[in-house]
């Protein structure tokens, strides 16, 4: 009987921890992407060794120590590539941030925001998907002091959920506090 109750007070807290790195920060605009970018607001300064822009393939590439800055947000790889979408700014009423349509950022990328942080050696946020993948030997997300490492981190945007794989062998690794957790999800007593 104890044990089962041990049981169900982990996985609880797995829940909570789950559920609290995978949402959206309450602070988050609505308009932001996981990756902490809010195409619809504010210049996003990106500096590179290198700038290819290639118009037929409707893709910029970013290459030597990027670093891409927005506000509070801070990407660093050793590359970024985004895919745009040309036509988005003349279609009226739409903003620059509907042209981006694909972003991947390759090499020892590493994502800060006031939301979350993650590493990862693959980072590929899909807009259209509302996805954020992180693949690489070691990626990890990190909310807090609550984390969640695997070979490949995906969230989906839309639905909330977070899903973690091993990969090789390897397995995930959760470490989560459920204070730190139940604050994230909303529960601020009695308001």
């Amino acid at each position: 009987m104890r044990d089962k109750r041990l049981l169900r007070a982990v996985s609880a807290a797995a829940l909570w921890t789950v559920l609290a790195i995978a949402a959206p920060a309450s602070g988050q605009e609505p308009g932001a992407t996981p990756l902490g970018f809010d195409f619809s607001k504010g210049a996003i300064e990106v500096k590179a060794d290198s700038l290819v822009v290639l118009h037929k393939e409707n893709q910029a590439v970013f290459k030597g120590n990027v670093s891409a800055v927005q506000k509070d947000t801070r990407l660093s790889a050793r590359e970024l590539a985004i895919w745009y979408d040309p036509k988005a700014g003349e279609k009226g009423g739409e903003d620059a941030g509907d042209s981006v349509k694909r972003m991947e950022a390759r090499g020892d990328v590493r994502i800060v925001n006031p939301a979350a942080e993650s590493e990862a050696e693959l980072a590929v946020y899909d807009a259209g998907e509302k996805t954020l993948v992180l693949t690489g030997k070691e990626a990890v997300l990190k909310r807090g002091e609550s984390s969640v490492r695997g070979n490949r981190i995906v969230l989906y945007i839309k639905d909330g959920r977070l899903q973690v794989e091993g990969g090789g062998g390897g397995q995930v690794e959760a470490v989560f506090f459920p204070e730190e957790a139940r604050e994230a999800g909303g529960s601020k007593g009695g308001e």
